[in-house]
């Protein structure tokens, strides 16, 4: 899976129905920024990402590898460590 599947994979678990909505408002108006793989809100102008107000909001890996990472996490039987 490439950069941009893993993205849009992200995008599908966050918003399901396909529009995205602002963390800090709950607005639906929105709108995306392309060169930056980020959203603005309409309503109170606030930038955010797939990432944004989850556990990956201040992570700087690729969208490839924190997909890998939950893959290994919810298919390990007995748990993984954390380290």
């Amino acid at each position: 899976m490439g950069e941009d599947a893993a993205y849009e994979a992200f995008r599908q678990m966050r918003w399901p129905d396909g529009e995205a909505s602002c963390p800090r408002c709950g607005c639906c108006e929105t709108y995306s920024i392309t060169t930056r793989k980020r959203f603005k809100c309409v309503g109170c102008h606030h930038q955010f990402s797939v990432t944004s107000g989850t556990i990956f909001a201040s992570r700087k890996l690729s969208y490839t590898d924190l997909l890998a990472a939950i893959v290994i996490f919810v298919n390990g039987a007995k748990g993984v460590s954390a380290l």
